[in-house]
């Protein structure tokens, strides 16, 4: 779970928010933060809501593996079709619950269900519901109360798409044969931002770039 791979393409630009392949000090750093967030805030004690987050999660990974396994273009257009009707589903699903309990935090609900929870944000349509929620959950992943590489990717896209410079530099864009970061704010402390949202190096993070997308990146 801890090493799962998840790009975000978004036309010309490209963004990590689930980084899985690290170099061995950094992975070990990770995987020894993310014991540390459990062992802080437990294995969550709402089992009903942790029971419906991990459904959730079942039926957006489901839908994404027949999209990316598709044998068509035209089956895959409409896979992609029934993607955007499963996702404003669990979007009012996820909006649901967050009105009865909260954000789903690990206290509250568990590693992984918590994680769901900001998988199905990042994937809704629904900006306007992304937004209000950023604030509290940079808050939350600061205070070690949700994974922060999670949401990191889509504080980023949103401040991109609003024209600001992003926080984490998880957002690249494709400039012919090699690839090259958007604006980010206060670059002199980029690194530490990263690393306290559970985000590799960025020498590393463009080291893992070049390897997926062969290009260079600047």
């Amino acid at each position: 779970m801890w090493r799962r791979l998840k790009v975000v393409c978004l036309g010309p630009m490209i963004g990590l928010l689930w980084v899985g392949t690290r170099a061995q000090d950094s992975d070990a750093l990770f995987e020894q933060r993310m014991r540390m967030l459990i062992q802080k805030n437990g294995s969550g004690v709402d089992l009903r809501t942790q029971t419906r987050l991990l459904a959730m999660r079942e039926a957006d990974q489901n839908i994404r593996s027949q999209v990316i396994a598709a044998a068509t273009e035209k089956y895959r257009r409409q896979l992609e079709a029934q993607e955007e009707k499963i996702d404003r589903e669990l979007t009012r699903k996820l909006k649901a619950i967050v009105a009865e309990h909260g954000w789903p935090t690990i206290r509250l609900v568990g590693l992984q269900a918590s994680q769901t929870a900001a998988l199905i944000l990042a994937h809704s349509s629904d900006h306007d519901f992304q937004r209000t929620w950023i604030p509290q959950l940079s808050q939350l992943a600061e205070s070690d109360q949700i994974v922060g590489s999670d949401v990191a990717g889509l504080i980023d896209r949103l401040l991109v798409s609003e024209g600001k410079p992003q926080r984490f530099g998880t957002q690249f864009a494709f400039r012919g044969d090699s690839m090259a970061m958007m604006p980010v704010e206060d670059p002199e402390h980029l690194d530490q931002r990263r690393v306290q949202y559970l985000l590799p190096p960025m020498p590393e993070y463009r080291r893992l770039l070049e390897g997926l997308y062969h290009k260079k990146v600047n």
